[in-house]
């Protein structure tokens, strides 16, 4: 699937694809970069602080690329899949608490 977004370079664009796309509400917070090793073999290091939905929690994404915007990208894809790993857990966590204390709904 191709998205596209708008923004004020890579990240933003990125994020309002996604949250165009497919109805997230993400907000980068905070980056960093900086690369280990030097030269033509340097691998980029990201790392994005994310908001979701409006809710105060951090989230925090890493990716590693030999490019620093795919890296950057990557970055917010794991901070986003971070984030609804834990909804789909917490979902699931309630779901199987209401089951084993007899609850319905």
């Amino acid at each position: 699937r191709l998205i596209s977004g708008k923004g004020n370079g890579p990240i933003d664009a990125f994020t309002d694809a996604l949250n165009q796309h497919f109805g997230l509400d993400v907000k980068v917070v905070d980056y960093h970069e900086h690369a280990i090793g030097a030269g033509a073999n340097a691998t980029a290091v990201s790392y994005v602080e994310v908001r979701m939905d409006g809710d105060p929690t951090a989230l925090f994404g890493v990716g590693i690329d030999s490019n620093i915007v795919t890296a950057s990208l990557k970055a917010v894809v794991s901070a986003v899949n971070r984030a609804l790993r834990q909804t789909v857990w917490e979902g699931e966590y309630e779901e199987e608490t209401r089951r084993v204390a007899g609850m319905k709904g």
